[in-house]
């Protein structure tokens, strides 16, 4: 095998290795009979157009029907000077069994750009990996002359203070609208970044009216492939161990065990976070040219889908969007039919409730966000697929609807080349849509930002007050770089003030706090972000993604909405770039740092040069919570250098706190376990471990195999495992495709990057889980993850812990209950807080064992749970009659402003940050939990004593996509005081802390 790809690779770089490749690829689609007449000079027309008849016929040959075939893609034209797909590959785009290089790609649009003046090439930047990631401009060359003017029309459009009605108008009537598309995002999405190839050479070639009409009225922006290292390893994958395979339900895996280097599937939920270059580089480059439209390319529901969403809609997003959205799906639809082209459909196939996909970028910045889901195989084969059986928004795929006119049959043979026919025709119905409306486009795309603007000066809230002084200041570094890399501005008030709001609430201002004032173009944003989520109870389909996302929540800053007018009076100033908030060391030769909840306290620990000694409190002392680090052995400058960068305060220690008071802090060796069947989760926490400076070792099955693992580590951290089983986790892929390589090579240069193995097949087996069993009893501590807590509670290893799978809380945040403040774990959150939790397991235990809880979900004691029991007890007895029972309390919380008022029955929102003093927090606090009392009081975090070691099992995931910063140090606190951790309370103990009066002593007793 890997000789023949080097041949391959050797035909596809010379010309005259490419004219032969042609010959053979010809050859195996047309039949010797055929190609003799392909190979020769003939040519037919349309239009204007010299058509390239043999590349005509190796579409009809690679399409499986004709129905699968439109006027509008059946052909392709030559050109003297820019070479074709067919002639730049050797072979044309759809051809059985070819997968392009990202690096091929990148050459071709290059080549474009050279041979062509209608075409440019730009850099968007480089992916993890290296590799360069591109944007394609296509357009008439006036357009491409006047590019730079473009965007600077484009950026006077989306600043209506500075840009009346007048000159929106005269902008909207004499510049074409920037259209980008986006293929590649999703790597074994195999067939977008194949199908762009071709369309850029038609639309930079082709002559025929429809074509030159988008040319001439639009500018056309390309990106061939977004996950450029993805895109590597998923072609080498194909080559490695897909080639041949004729029945995809019988084969290895379809995709490559990694994708980027920490992100597969959720690269595309990285929106809001912006952690990785790839999305980095896209927001940057959507600021750069600010197109009208954007259009994401994906695979994966038959045969064709055109994204409008069944709702609910974030309620952030102007009408017009959403109007839009209905336009384009409804143009696009029709188009598709008239071209006679069955199953397209839209509607039914997401909610359009969550901003943090990559397309809400644009959808975020009063664009029109859209994408494409075209059925693929990943694998380019031709394949008979069955459809009987798919099933969206609650209906059968194949079963006609308003929004699914001419469904698809229920079997179908499907082909790379199929996939290239739909999508190409429904990207060319879009861009003629585009072309013939790109006034009524630009003109919107002003409105929408004129209507932000207003809505922030005549709605509420007017806008947002961050005071300056923070829990933990790392957190609103955070906060303000998030909001700077999304263009929310932000301002700093110069002066202390008094404001009243309605309803006569008193708010004290001070001068260097922060305001963000919503009379801005991106108050959207702003109020997506800000606001607390209140996901619609009446919503008629379950939730496509995570329904809460508020930064305040997320990072664990305080923020208040202010409705009062006078908000927008204060006096401020434009707030210059992100402050860099660094922390202060006061003068002395010892120190303590408080413990608020900063995993940066992690990155500090680690971050020391040797000979500092850190201790930490095992209890309050003086004004200075537990877990906060005494810090000596290092002068001031040294620990300046590290906890500066970290917006750590250091004050100086007048005195030495008892010894009883103190322990001291180790270092653990921590080791980070993957599986190679599911490692998107283990993407994260490696990212977030390094984020913070914290070393680890990953490993895998072969690993836990070899044993000893306990002269290696003191810690093993299981990642979530998504929704595997336990069966999944231990046994992983099925070992009769072994062996599965995955490792470096000369000709699979992208693999064995992240980690490598010489078979990925088989799991841990039970031979791995005795030896994780032997490194928690003989002193380990293991940490389970959300999902990956299952390998302990079902596989044996933590015997008093049950597992349950409630579903039904969909990426929220949730009110928590600190049980044992004494716990490390717990150090750093006060009593009652939250957490953001998805729907994995929660983990539970008997009544008896509750001295293993740390802390739990909601805040209700058992005595209150008893006497609800009892209440609906008697609900239930007294039968439908009894209308004097007074109704359980709802577990929400009290309205917020601006609230959608369509959706009065929404799971209402907060203000933000902890419940006002002396209130009892709402179950969730954001977002939505549809059975609240399946979780209320049940364990968020465990810690089980094993032998000598601890398994501590988390409730949720506190490593969620580098989002829920918030939750980190509930990971880091694990790894900080490993091997400190506290004696079990009894059932007793853990009942008198519920109760008021419970006596001290009687709260302390540990179970022997």
């Amino acid at each position: 095998m890997p000789e023949r790809t080097t041949r391959r690779s050797g035909l596809h770089r010379s010309p005259r290795g490419r004219a032969r490749l042609r010959a053979l690829t010809l050859a195996l689609l047309c039949g010797a009979t055929s190609c003799a007449a392909l190979a020769g000079p003939r040519a037919d027309r349309r239009g204007r157009d010299t058509l390239d008849v043999a590349y005509g016929e190796a579409i009809a040959a690679a399409t499986t029907e004709p129905r699968y075939l439109t006027a509008w893609v059946d052909h392709l034209p030559t050109s003297r000077a820019v070479p074709s797909p067919l002639q730049f590959l050797g072979y044309p785009i759809g051809a059985p069994d070819h997968l392009t290089a990202p690096e091929t790609i990148n050459e071709y649009f290059r080549e474009l750009a050279r041979r062509s003046p209608r075409v440019e090439v730009f850099s968007m930047g480089r992916s993890h990996g290296g590799r360069e990631m591109l944007v394609a401009v296509i357009g008439s060359k006036r357009h491409l002359r006047a590019l730079a003017s473009i965007k600077a029309r484009n950026h006077e459009l989306a600043d209506p203070r500075a840009t009346d009605e007048a000159r929106a108008t005269a902008i909207a009537q004499g510049t074409p609208p920037m259209f980008w598309m986006t293929a590649g995002l999703h790597s074994p999405e195999t067939g977008p970044p194949e199908m762009v190839m071709e369309l850029a050479y038609r639309l930079a070639v082709s002559e025929q009216d429809h074509i030159r009409e988008i040319r001439d009225n639009v500018v056309v922006m390309i990106t061939p492939v977004l996950e450029m290292d993805g895109r590597a390893r998923m072609v080498d994958w194909w080559k490695r161990h897909l080639q041949g395979v004729t029945e995809l339900e019988d084969a290895p895996p379809r995709m490559a065990p990694y994708w980027g280097d920490y992100t597969a599937h959720d690269n595309n939920r990285d929106g809001l976070q912006a952690t990785q270059p790839l999305t980095r580089n896209y927001i940057e480059t959507f600021h750069e040219y600010l197109p009208v439209v954007t259009l994401d390319l994906h695979e994966s529901v038959p045969l064709l889908y055109v994204s409008t969403g069944t709702g609910p809609y974030n309620s952030a997003i102007d009408p017009i969007t959403v109007a839009q959205w209905q336009l384009f799906a409804s143009h696009d639809l029709a188009q598709a039919s008239a071209l006679g082209l069955q199953g397209v459909w839209t509607w039914g196939f997401y909610t359009g409730w969550y901003p943090g996909y990559l397309l809400w970028v644009s959808t975020n910045h009063h664009g029109v966000g859209r994408f494409y889901e075209t059925f693929g195989n990943s694998h380019p084969g031709t394949f008979e697929r069955d459809l009987s059986r798919a099933e969206f928004a609650d209906q059968r795929l194949n079963s006609r609807q308003w929004y699914r006119p001419w469904p698809p049959d229920k079997k179908v043979t499907w082909s790379l080349r199929n996939n290239t026919n739909y999508m190409q025709t429904a990207v060319l119905a879009s861009l003629q849509l585009t072309a013939r409306h790109g006034d009524q486009l630009l003109l919107d795309f002003w409105r929408k930002h004129r209507n932000a603007v207003a809505r922030g000066r005549e709605g509420t809230p007017r806008a947002f007050w961050i005071p300056a002084a923070q829990r933990d200041r790392g957190a609103l570094h955070e906060l303000l770089a998030l909001l700077s890399r999304h263009r929310v501005e932000v301002h700093e008030l110069t002066e202390a003030r008094a404001l009243e709001e309605p309803g006569g609430a008193a708010i004290e201002v001070a001068a260097g706090d922060l305001l963000v004032r919503m009379d801005q173009p991106y108050s959207n944003l702003a109020r997506t972000l800000l606001l607390a989520q209140a996901f619609p109870k009446s919503a008629q389909h379950t939730p496509y993604d995570d329904v809460a996302w508020s930064l305040d929540y997320m990072l664990g800053v305080e923020l208040r909405a202010l409705a009062s007018p006078a908000a927008l009076e204060l006096p401020v100033r434009p707030l210059p770039g992100v402050p860099a908030l660094p922390g202060e060391v006061a003068q002395g030769s010892s120190w303590v740092i408080d413990h608020r909840g900063q995993a940066a306290l992690a990155s500090l620990v680690w971050g020391l040069p040797a000979g500092a000694r850190v201790q930490a409190l095992r209890e309050r002392w003086e004004q200075h919570p537990p877990g906060s680090l005494v810090i000596s052995g290092i002068d001031r400058d040294a620990l300046a250098d590290v906890a500066g960068p970290l917006h750590l305060d250091a004050a100086a220690l007048s005195g030495r706190p008892p010894a009883r008071a103190l322990l001291e802090v180790n270092r653990p060796r921590v080791a980070l376990f993957h599986t190679w069947r599911y490692t998107q989760d283990s993407g994260w926490a490696r990212y977030t471990l390094e984020r913070l400076g914290v070393p680890y070792t990953l490993i895998d099955k072969d690993d836990l195999r070899a044993g000893g693992l306990g002269e290696r580590f003191d810690v093993i951290l299981v990642p979530s495992q998504g929704g595997m089983s336990l069966r999944d986790i231990v046994h992983g892929i099925d070992t009769r495709w072994g062996p599965l390589e995955y490792t470096k090579t000369d000709a699979y240069p992208s693999h064995g990057v992240i980690d490598s193995s010489p078979d990925i097949t088989g799991g841990m087996g039970y031979e791995g889980l005795g030896a994780l069993e032997r490194f928690v009893t003989g002193g380990g501590v293991l940490l389970g993850l959300g999902s990956g807590g299952a390998l302990a509670s079902e596989g044996g290893l933590a015997r008093p812990v049950s597992t349950s799978r409630p579903g039904g809380s969909p990426g929220s945040h949730v009110t928590t209950k600190v049980l044992r403040p004494e716990h490390p774990l717990a150090w750093g959150y006060p009593e009652l807080d939250w957490v953001f939790r998805g729907n994995l397991p929660v983990y539970d235990l008997r009544e008896y064992d509750r001295g293993h809880v740390i802390a739990q979900f909601g805040d209700k004691t058992f005595d209150e749970l008893e006497r609800e029991r009892d209440r609906e007890g008697d609900v239930a007895l007294a039968g439908p009659d009894a209308g004097d029972v007074a109704p359980a309390k709802q577990d929400v919380a009290p309205a917020k402003q601006d609230v959608a008022p369509a959706e009065q029955d929404a799971a209402p929102a907060e203000q933000g940050g902890s419940a006002p003093a002396g209130e009892r927090p709402p179950f969730v606090r954001s977002g939505h939990v549809e059975k609240p009392k399946a979780l209320q009081r049940k364990p968020a975090a465990i810690d089980v004593p094993v032998g000598r070691g601890r398994v501590i099992l988390y409730s949720w995931n506190p490593l969620h996509r580098h989002q829920n910063q918030h939750d980190f140090a509930w990971v880091t606190n694990a790894l900080l005081f490993f091997d400190d951790m506290p004696c079990t309370p009894t059932r007793e103990a853990m009942r008198a802390r519920e109760r008021p009066d419970g006596a001290p002593a009687e709260r302390a007793a540990c179970r022997r």
